[in-house]
Formats: structure tokens, C-alpha cells, sequence
């Protein structure tokens, strides 16, 4: 290898650091989502976060899949991590991908405050047989939680 001829190391990194920075920086600039976001990456602004899921007994609370003589009590907890108070619509339904699903949708929905739990308990007619999924959404915030109950009465 013939050193007298080869160029610099830096002579090679320098430009090619340089064009990768112009090109980081066009994305920057004209990509929105990209620059959305570099906003959120360097800024202490807080996220909200809305918690979505079923109780478990230890929490006390009605649970997914409660059977009551001929309804079902669906029961989920909801906790809101965001700034200020909110009204969230949600939607519970019974088999919700099978032909005639039961479904309860309340669109005013639960005022939440901020760090607060709401555990709204809703009734629904039961299936006759066999076992079923119980499907919990919040619509407005793309949550979705979904449980398998067993057929048999408790």
C-alpha cells in the first residue's frame, strides 16, 4: 500500500459528516413529522397518558366479566394523566367481532381529572352459552383493551 498517496482520514470523514448533517437537517425542516418530532425530543413538555385496563379483585372493584343473573357487569378503571379534566367517550361491547354484537357506547362518556381513577361498571345482556370477549375503547385516544371470559356463570 502505497501511504505517500492515500489521502487523510479526515479528509473523507469531514465531508461525509457534513452532507449527512445537511441532509438531517433538510428532514428537519421539511418533514412535519420529523419536526414534530425533534419538538417534543428537546422540550420538558409532559405527555398525557390516559391508562386503560381491567381491575383485579385485589383492587376491590366490579370485574370484566361478572355475571349478574341473565347481564353481564363490565367493569374497567380508567386514569387520566393529562394536564386538565376531560371528557372521554368509551364503547363496551360483548363479541365484538361476531355478527350481532352487544354493544353500549356513551359518547358524553366520564369526566376524568388528572390522576384520578374512574371505574365505571356497565351491564350488558349475557350470550346463553359458551364463553366470550369482553372489547373496552376509548375512540378519542385509540385505546383498546380486549378479555376472553369463560361461558360458565360465577
Amino acid at each position: 500500500m502505497d501511504t505517500e498517496n492515500s489521502t487523510p482520514w479526515y479528509l473523507r470523514v469531514v465531508p461525509t459528516t457534513a452532507l449527512a448533517l445537511v441532509v438531517l437537517g433538510a428532514l428537519v425542516l421539511l418533514v412535519p413529522g420529523v419536526r414534530d418530532q425533534v419538538r417534543l425530543s428537546v422540550s420538558r413538555q409532559s405527555q398525557g397518558v390516559v391508562e386503560l385496563y381491567f381491575p383485579t379483585p385485589v383492587e376491590g372493584t366490579e370485574q370484566a366479566c361478572l355475571r349478574h343473573g341473565a347481564d353481564v357487569r363490565v367493569g374497567f378503571v380508567l386514569v387520566s394523566h393529562l394536564d386538565h379534566p376531560e371528557r372521554m367517550g368509551y364503547r363496551v361491547a360483548l363479541d365484538p367481532d361476531a355478527r350481532g354484537a352487544r354493544t353500549v357506547s356513551h359518547g358524553a362518556g366520564l369526566l376524568t381529572q388528572p390522576g384520578t381513577a374512574r371505574t365505571p361498571v356497565t351491564r350488558l345482556a349475557a350470550p346463553r352459552t359458551g364463553g366470550f370477549t369482553v372489547s373496552v375503547s376509548l375512540p378519542s385516544q385509540g385505546e383498546q383493551i380486549h378479555v376472553h371470559c369463560a361461558g360458565a356463570s360465577r
